[in-house]
């Protein structure tokens, strides 16, 4: 009965630990470089046609904050574990077998 919900729900999680483990690598890969060359230059992120501009030199913590604020809302709404009643759950089972 809970099968594809089990597979699925892994699924689901390796993907947003990789989106959330590439949103940690990013900042900490522009924190790195920004230490080596001693780069106070700004960076610029833009999206669209002159419709969404980022200029900052700490985008690597708009990218962090981005990605942890991803994690809890994946785990607040979507990973959301309910209990289900054992008598309700046989029910459903032997409603299907039929």
């Amino acid at each position: 009965m809970f099968n594809w919900q089990y597979y699925s729900s892994i699924v689901i999680l390796g993907v947003v630990l990789l989106i959330v483990l590439t949103g940690l690598l990013l900042p900490y890969l522009h924190f790195r470089h920004s230490l080596k060359t001693n780069d106070s230059s700004e960076t610029e992120i833009s999206l669209g046609k002159s419709g969404f501009k980022v200029r900052s030199s700490i985008i690597g913590i708009i990218i962090l904050v981005i990605s942890v604020a991803f994690f809890y809302l994946y785990l607040a709404h979507v990973y959301e574990i309910e209990e289900v009643e054992y008598g309700l759950m046989e029910q459903e089972v032997l409603r299907e077998a039929r």
